[in-house]
Formats: C-alpha cells, structure tokens, sequence
C-alpha cells in the first residue's frame, strides 16, 4: 500500500499550563497541508518491522512509524511482517509533524490492511501511544486539538486561500523548545480563549484576511519570526497565508494548499 502523509501546520497554538506528567495542555487550530512524505507498507514472510527511508532520520527504535507498528502488533498476532518506506519531503525538525504523519499513515494503511476497524475511541489511543501530533495527522484536515492534541473537533475546512512555507537548515526539538518555554513563562502561562474563538470564526466564516490577522503562536514569544510569518508549531519552519490567486516569485518559498485529510491511498495493493 502506498499512502501520502500530509504535513500539518499550527494556525493557532495556545499553552496552557504544564501537566503533572511533564505534558502540557494545549488549545491549537490545526490545519493539514499538501505537502507530504510518501509512506509504502509491504508484506514480508519474516515476523519483523523493517523500515527504510531515503533520508537516515532515526534508528528504528526512535522513528515513529516503527512505534506505530510496533504497537499495532503488540495488538494482534500475525503470521507475517511488513517492511515500511518512507520518501521525506516534509523537513524534519520543523514543526510540521512529518514524522506523526509517517507514523498516522502506517496505523491508518495497517488498519484498512488488515480489517481491523477501530473505532475512533481506540484509533485515538493507539496514536496518542506514538505522539500527540498523531491523532491530528491520522485524521487531518483543519481541527480544533486540545489535551496533548488526542481531544479532537472537526472545523468545517475552508480551502480558499493558499500556505506560503519558508524552511532553514536548523532543527527545532519540540522537548527543548518547551523547555525553554516554561523556563521562559515560570508558570505565568496566558489564556488565550479569545484569540481561538477569533481564528475559528475567521475559517468558518472563510475570511482569508482575517486568518492571515489572528494565526498566532506562543512559542513566538521566544521564536523571533517576520512580520506576518508564524511557527508552523514549535518550528523551525515558518508559513503566511496569502490569497489563492498568489502567485510564488521567491523559489526559497514553497507554496501549498490546505488539505481536508491527512492520510491518502495512491496504490491500495498489498502483497
């Protein structure tokens, strides 16, 4: 099965407070983007998980989509292994959730694979299991994420405008930057309820303008970023809304389109 995994973005990101487990709650708008990694899932006679990726990320153990797989036959027993490889275009360490989405896309081909039918409650689990970006990048489309981001509700998609992406070369881990949050906030964390009622209200009522005026991001109080640019998350990669008849003249821009999912079937073969 070959699937694309669609990057996601932060329209609006709110923390607010620190967990007991060392989480913290979040309030974020979320939005599915086309730009996307390729994720192919294979069946091989060895019981194991093999994955390649065209890029040498991680070891198995710390790549996501191997926990994905990892978790999913903890659940069920098979006769079989699969191998899983991954073609990266979504940058990593730029807070655009390209590992969660590779890992999204392993649950998601496993599940139609194998005729597993999980229910939203456990599909919920099973990804919060490998990353609290993960529920979103399984479902996708644009979200309302709260929790760690497994509390999910669906915002009708508006797709009427276009997302400007600007990379650089540095990697933000999302732990340190947390860090330095906390170390930065000591506690004082804001309530930020208004600015989401704002934005929500600007994508239902399809106001490309007043999207672009109220993203917002905190760990822009300790990321600097341009005038009209936000954190696509907790960074490095930083994105604009513009209206959809923009046209891209920087080639250091990438430009995309919001998407209303976040996993998608090319090839639905299997063996």
């Amino acid at each position: 099965m070959l699937m694309k995994s669609f990057a996601k973005i932060n329209l609006g990101l709110a923390i607010k407070n620190k967990r007991t487990d060392g989480f913290h709650d979040l309030d974020m708008i979320m939005q599915s983007v086309s730009l996307f990694d390729l994720v192919k899932i294979s069946k091989i006679d060895s019981k194991k998980i093999l994955i390649y990726c065209d890029k040498n990320i991680c070891k198995f153990e710390q790549n996501l989509a191997y926990r994905a797989a990892k978790i999913i036959f903890s659940l069920i027993n098979l006769n079989f292994g699969i191998k899983i490889e991954i073609k990266k275009n979504i940058p990593v360490g730029a807070g655009l959730g390209g590992g969660s989405s590779n890992a999204a896309a392993v649950i998601f081909g496993l599940n139609k694979i194998l005729n597993l039918n999980f229910q939203e409650n456990k599909t919920i689990e099973i990804c919060t299991k490998v990353g609290s970006d993960v529920p979103f990048c399984y479902y996708g489309g644009t979200m309302f994420c709260q929790g760690k981001g497994e509390i999910l509700s669906k915002i009708d998609s508006f797709t009427g405008y276009k997302i400007l992406l600007k990379f650089n070369n540095k990697k933000n881990y999302t732990k340190n930057i947390f860090e330095k949050f906390d170390n930065f906030m000591q506690n004082n964390f804001e309530n930020n309820n208004s600015k989401i009622k704002i934005l929500k209200e600007a994508i239902l009522f399809k106001n490309t303008n007043k999207i672009q005026e109220n993203c917002f991001n905190d760990f822009e109080k300790i990321i600097q970023v341009p005038n009209n640019w936000h954190l696509t998350g907790s960074g490095s990669a930083i994105f604009k809304i513009v209206n959809k008849n923009y046209i891209n003249l920087d080639k250091n821009n990438i430009i995309c389109e919001p998407v209303s999912h976040g996993v998608e079937i090319i090839e639905n073969n299997w063996n």
